[in-house]
C-alpha cells in the first residue's frame, strides 16, 4: 500500500531541512578564524595613556606624515614632516596583516633626512595595517594607516 504525501509529511520534511541548514551554517561558522590584533592586548590596553599622548603630539605637527607604496619598486616610501629634517630618526614600524596574524611584522629603521624605505617585496599582497613610532626633540609620535600592497 502507497501512502499519500500530506501535511504531516511536509511539516517533517520542512522540519529537517531547517534543522539540516541551521546545522551546516553553524558548522561554516565555527570553521571561520579571526586573529586578535595582538596577543597581549590587555597589557597593552594598559599602557595606553602613552599612546594618547603620542597621537596627541604628532597631530599638533604642521604637516603630517605621510605613507606611499611604490609599486614597480616594490618599497614602501615613509616622509616624517619637514621638522624632522636633518636629522636621523629611528623608526619603530609594525605591520599587521588583519587577516593573518601569523603574518605580522615588526621593523626597526632609520629615517634620514625625514625619509625612510621598507621593502615590501617580502610582503604578501593585500592589505596591511603600518604603524609608525618614532621620538623627536623629546616627544613620541604615532602614526597608523592602512597600506595596500600589490
Amino acid at each position: 500500500m502507497i501512502k499519500k504525501f500530506n501535511w504531516g509529511h511536509g511539516l517533517l520534511l520542512f522540519i529537517i531541512l531547517f534543522v539540516g541548514s541551521m546545522l551546516y551554517l553553524v558548522s561554516l561558522c565555527f570553521k571561520e578564524h579571526f586573529d586578535l590584533v595582538s596577543d597581549d592586548y590587555y597589557e597593552k590596553e594598559l599602557v595606553y595613556q602613552k599612546q594618547i599622548e603620542r597621537k596627541k603630539n604628532t597631530s599638533s605637527l604642521e604637516s603630517e606624515l605621510t605613507i606611499q607604496y611604490n609599486k614597480m619598486d616594490k618599497r614602501i616610501v615613509i616622509q616624517l614632516p619637514s621638522r624632522f629634517n636633518n636629522l636621523s630618526i629611528p623608526l619603530d614600524i609594525v605591520l599587521y596583516k588583519p587577516d593573518n596574524a601569523s603574518l605580522d611584522k615588526q621593523l626597526s629603521i632609520t629615517a634620514i633626512d625625514s625619509k625612510a624605505t621598507v621593502d615590501a617585496s617580502l610582503l604578501k599582497p593585500g592589505l596591511w595595517r603600518m604603524q609608525v613610532y618614532w621620538n623627536g626633540k623629546d616627544e613620541g609620535y604615532f602614526n597608523e594607516s592602512n597600506v595596500y600592497i600589490q
